[in-house]
């Protein structure tokens, strides 16, 4: 059966109705747009996930989280899961950052609690088969050992924005289904968990449906026990390209600064950058900025580097009074304007924007953010450009 997508753009016109909400006796809360204007039904299941710094696995997470998207749940094979979801014209999406895994999904009315059904099952009763744990194995050690320098400095910058640390050969080696297991209980749990819903049902039956998917979804006992993390690596990350002309990049760990208040500045920052001629980027809601800059072969890759990190420095300084007020204004219009997109709903109910209490406060956020020990350097080109880089590595241990 072909996916619905199709049918999400006449979704514009639909009529605004107010939020509903209630909470599971497991901890899961549950939010509520009603609209029954067309005989569908979205939404997305937020899983909040603790900062890395406090999870001694957090090293697990990608292999854990692959393994997750790609194997079987409930009773059924990888397989037979994707058969069934196919059978629903059903599309599971998922998207994990640093502090948050998200499933978004779409399903017509008629199959809307067999869509929710497949949704608890992937997301609270995964099957890690023995099968597919080896290649995967394989897999994750290969893209941290790969023999190309510049994919493998890459993939080391991208976790390093996240403070996942680099699993040891022996780390993954010990993986097996009973430790993934209690990895996914220690991790998935409903009080963690926010599932939004916006179409064609109304408040009795998506309390229904809340129950019946993810009712049984066992609630938290006692107080987690915290693991003891491994230290992530904080770079810099060089790949030496002979003949390449140098790329620079500076990443800015989210962890330790509100995501709320971080999903306002966004804009404001990602306007400031654009200006200084830098081409800014955001993973997700809650993931890591970057930005980068590049110059012609014979460019001092330390050049390139003191300009993104004087970019950087000046943000808490050009935010005035006058400019944090237009902010203010500007971005209270686009949520207005957002308001009016169904999907944009969604995404505001699970992932809140919030303005800063005043200037002072937006530049506390901004100079936190951007302090120097929660930026991580990447750089590309020929040997001769990373020189300065290097040395200046060599010099300074790792934070």
């Amino acid at each position: 059966m072909k996916r619905i997508a199709f049918l999400i753009p006449a979704l514009l016109a639909a009529p605004l109705t107010a939020q509903q909400a209630f909470t599971l006796p497991n901890g899961m809360q549950v939010r509520l747009f009603e609209d029954h204007s067309l005989p569908l039904v979205q939404g997305e299941l937020r899983l909040a996930l603790p900062p890395a710094r406090e999870d001694g696995e957090a090293w697990l997470r990608p292999f854990g989280f692959r393994l997750l998207a790609e194997g079987g749940s409930g009773s059924r094979t990888a397989a037979a899961f994707a058969q069934a979801a196919d059978a629903l014209g059903l599309d599971l999406r998922l998207a994990r950052g640093p502090l948050q895994a998200t499933w978004t999904f779409a399903a017509r009315s008629q199959d809307q609690e067999a869509a929710l059904g497949l949704l608890a099952d992937r997301v609270t009763r995964p099957v890690f088969d023995p099968l597919a744990l080896e290649p995967a194995r394989l897999q994750a050690w290969s893209d941290l050992t790969n023999a190309d320098a510049l994919a493998r400095a890459r993939l080391r910058f991208a976790r390093s924005l996240e403070a996942l640390p680099l699993p040891a050969e022996r780390d993954l080696a010990s993986v097996d289904p009973a430790r993934l297991a209690a990895w996914h209980r220690r991790l998935f749990r409903p009080d963690r968990a926010t599932l939004v819903l916006w179409g064609d049902l109304d408040l009795a039956q998506a309390r229904q449906l809340a129950v019946l998917s993810f009712g049984a979804w066992p609630a938290a006992t006692s107080p987690e026990t915290p693991l003891k993390p491994a230290a992530p690596d904080s770079g810099p990350f060089l790949a030496a390209l002979p003949g390449e002309a140098p790329v620079v990049s500076i990443g800015l760990v989210a962890d330790g600064v509100d995501a709320p208040q971080r999903r306002f500045l966004w804009g404001w920052m990602d306007a400031q950058l654009q200006a200084a001629g830098l081409q800014p980027s955001r993973e997700e809601d809650d993931g890591a900025v970057s930005l980068r800059v590049s110059g012609p072969l014979g460019t001092a890759a330390e050049t390139l580097h003191a300009r993104l990190a004087g970019a950087l420095d000046a943000l808490p300084k050009a935010l005035t009074a006058e400019s944090f007020a237009a902010w203010k204004a500007q971005a209270a219009q686009k949520a207005a304007l957002a308001g009016l997109h169904p999907g944009q709903r969604i995404h505001a109910a699970s992932a809140p924007t919030e303005a800063p209490a005043d200037l002072d406060a937006a530049k506390a956020v901004l100079t936190r953010w951007c302090a120097e020990t929660n930026r991580r350097l990447f750089a590309s080109g020929d040997p001769g450009a990373l020189q300065g880089l290097q040395a200046s590595a060599a010099a300074t241990p790792n934070r």
